[in-house]
C-alpha cells in the first residue's frame, strides 16, 4: 500500500522529549512475506515456517504482515473472509502454543453479514488477546472487499513486556489514529502493513514506507514494529499486478530505523529492543496526559490517607497518566491547633521521601510539589484543585518552555517475563485528561 501523502518527511528526533513509556526487553521477529492473493494453505506454510525459524532465534513476539491469510486485495474477501476465532487464528493460536510465543497478524474477518481487515495480538497460551479493525481501509480500492472500522475502538493490551497497540498500515496516514494508542500509555504499536507500487516503482515505494514508519514514530513517541509484505502479485482490481516492496522495519520513538529488513525478498529480522526507562517527560512541548486525583483527606489520619493517595496515584500511573496531581491537604486534612504543629514534618522528610519513590518507581516524572504553607502543615499541592482542572487546562493554553530532561534507554535486555499491573477501573474522583502544560511544576525525585 502506498502513502497517502509519500513526500512526508519523518519527524527529526527531538532530545527534549521521552523515548517512551518504561518496558522491559523484548526480542521481536519480522516475518516479511510473499502473500499470495487467494491462497490461504500455501500462506498458513508460509506462516507456520517463519514460526519455526523466529523459534530458534527465541523471539517472544512474531509479527507477520497484513491481511496475511488471503491478501488485502483478495477481490473474493467478503466471500472467503473467515470469523475472528476461526480457521485462521486458531492455526496461529497453535503456532503460538507450539512455540511459546507471541503471535500478531492482519487477516480478514468475516462478522455477519459485515467483513472487516483486521489485525490480532495472540499470547503464549494462544488467547487472543487483543483485536483492531482497519479504520482507513482505501474505500475507492476495497469498498467492494471489506467494511470500514471505528476509530473509537482502537484499544491497547497490557502484556508481559508492558502495555501496547495495534493499528493495520493505512490507519497510520491520519497520525490521530497511532496518537490513541499513545495516549493510553502504551510503549509499543504493533502495525502490519502492505505497501504496493508498479515494479518500476517499488524502491521509490519503499523508500516512503520507511519515512511513513519512522514519521509514526517519531510523532508518538512509540516503538513501532511495522510488518511489510513482499513481492505477491496482486490478482485483481484496479492495482492487478502491482508488487510489494518489502523493507520492513522497527522504528525507534526518536523517528529513527533500528532494524529493516531486505528489499524486494522475502525475509525474516530479529531484534531485540532494550528495556526502556523514562525519568520526566518534558513540559512545554507535545502533549501530556494528565492525572487529577480527586479525593479528601481524613482529618488526622496521615497514614490512611497515604495509602488511599498512593492507591489512586498507581491507578493514575496503570492508566498512562505522566503528571499526577491531588488536591491541598490530602494527606492531613484540614487540622489546627496544636495537632496541625504536631502533625508537622520537614521537607524534604519521610513523606516526601516515600512519594519521591514512588515516582521513581513508577519512572513516571508527576507534579506531585510536596510543600509546607504557612500552618497548613504536609500537602501535595497543584495550581489549581481538580474541580476546576478541566476548565482550566485546555488544547489552547500557552505553554512554557520545554525542559532538557530526557534519558537514553537501558539497554538491558530481560531474560525473564515481566508484567504491568493490569489496568483497572479508576476509583471515584479520578479524571484524566489529555492536554498542554500550563504552568511551571516541579517534579520529585
Amino acid at each position: 500500500m502506498t502513502a497517502a501523502s509519500p513526500s512526508a518527511a519523518p519527524a527529526e528526533p527531538d532530545a527534549t522529549q521521552p523515548l517512551g513509556h518504561p518496558h522491559p526487553g523484548l526480542r521481536v521477529a519480522l516475518a516479511q512475506l510473499p502473500i499470495e492473493d487467494g491462497n490461504l494453505e500455501q500462506n498458513m506454510r508460509l506462516a507456520e515456517e517463519a514460526a519455526r525459524q523466529a523459534a530458534e532465534q527465541r523471539a517472544d513476539l512474531l509479527n507477520l504482515p497484513e491481511a496475511a491469510d488471503w491478501g488485502w486485495l483478495y477481490q473474493q474477501a467478503r466471500r472467503d473472509a473467515l470469523p475472528i476465532p476461526g480457521k485462521y487464528t486458531d492455526f496461529l493460536a497453535a503456532l503460538a502454543r507450539r512455540h511459546k510465543m507471541w503471535v500478531s497478524a492482519g487477516c480478514l474477518e468475516k462478522d455477519g453479514d459485515k467483513v472487516y481487515n483486521s489485525a490480532v495480538i495472540i499470547d503464549r497460551t494462544g488467547r487472543i488477546v487483543l483485536k483492531h479493525r482497519k479504520i482507513d481501509t482505501l474505500p475507492e480500492l476495497t469498498k467492494h472487499l471489506y467494511d470500514r472500522g471505528n476509530p473509537e475502538d482502537i484499544k491497547t493490551v497490557d502484556t508481559e513486556f508492558g502495555r501496547i497497540g495495534l493499528t493495520i498500515c493505512a490507519d497510520n496516514f491520519n497520525l490521530k489514529n497511532p496518537q490513541r494508542v499513545a495516549d493510553q500509555g502504551a510503549w509499543l504499536l504493533i502495525a502490519p502493513h502492505g505497501f504496493a507500487a508498479e515494479e518500476s516503482k517499488l524502491e521509490q515505494n519503499s523508500r516512503e514506507y520507511q519515512n511513513h514508519i519512522r514519521k509514526v514514530a517519531g510523532a508518538t513517541r512509540l516503538w513501532v514494529v511495522a510488518t511489510d509484505a513482499v513481492l505477491g502479485t496482486i490478482q485483481g482490481g484496479a492495482w492487478k499486478g502491482q508488487l510489494h516492496s518489502g523493507c520492513s522495519l522497527v522504528a525507534r520513538p526518536d523517528g529513527t530505523a533500528a532494524i529493516v529488513a531486505k528489499f524486494k525478498q522475502p525475509d525474516l529480522i530479529v531484534l531485540d529492543i532494550p528495556a526502556g526507562q523514562v525519568s520526566k517527560p518534558a513540559f512545554g512541548k507535545g502533549r501530556v496526559k494528565i492525572g487529577g486525583v480527586q479525593t479528601a483527606g481524613l482529618r488526622g489520619d496521615k497514614t490512611n490517607n497515604i495509602a488511599k493517595a498512593e492507591r489512586m496515584i498507581r491507578a493514575a500511573a496503570a492508566q498512562g497518566a505522566q503528571v499526577i496531581m491531588t488536591p491541598e491537604v490530602a494527606l492531613t486534612g484540614f487540622v489546627g491547633g496544636e495537632q496541625e504543629r504536631a502533625m508537622a514534618e520537614p521537607i524534604p522528610g519521610p513523606t516526601s521521601e516515600h512519594f519521591g519513590q514512588l515516582a521513581k518507581e513508577l519512572a513516571w516524572a508527576t507534579s506531585m510539589r510536596l510543600t509546607s504553607i504557612a500552618r497548613r502543615v504536609f500537602m501535595l499541592s497543584t495550581t489549581a484543585g481538580p474541580s476546576c482542572m478541566e476548565s482550566w487546562l485546555t488544547p489552547r493554553a500557552r505553554s512554557i518552555p520545554p525542559r532538557q530532561t530526557s534519558r537514553p534507554l537501558n539497554s538491558r535486555r530481560h531474560s525473564s517475563a515481566q508484567s504491568r499491573s493490569p489496568t483497572t477501573s479508576l476509583p471515584t474522583g479520578l479524571r484524566h485528561l489529555n492536554c498542554l502544560i500550563l504552568s511551571h511544576l516541579q517534579s520529585v525525585g
